[in-house]
């Protein structure tokens, strides 16, 4: 019988997940965000239908370039350096918009 020593689980791992999880919940905040102001743009704007359309469509195609463009500079530049540059600029950004 082959004994293997039993290690313990990464506690990385763990705080991956956290980190996912954390901006999979910043997006769904974004998105409900963004759709509960849409009769507030409506009504100010006077914007119809087609035009809410587009700009949930601009909203979701914005995230999406980002997230493929931001993952492919981090395989390139590094996940840890493209992940605090990406905080910095969101935290950054938010201070302005506040």
């Amino acid at each position: 019988m082959s004994t293997t020593p039993v290690t313990a689980p990464d506690r990385r791992r763990w705080l991956a997940l956290a980190v996912v999880m954390t901006a999979s919940l910043m997006d769904l905040v974004d998105v409900t965000i963004v759709n509960i102001a849409m009769p507030s743009i409506q009504q100010d704007l006077g914007a119809g239908f087609g035009a809410l359309q587009w700009i949930t469509a601009g909203y979701a195609l914005a995230f999406a370039v980002g997230l493929i463009t931001g993952g492919r500079l981090g395989d390139i530049h590094g996940r840890k350096r493209l992940f605090l540059l990406g905080i910095t600029g969101f935290t950054l950004a938010s201070a302005l918009c506040g």
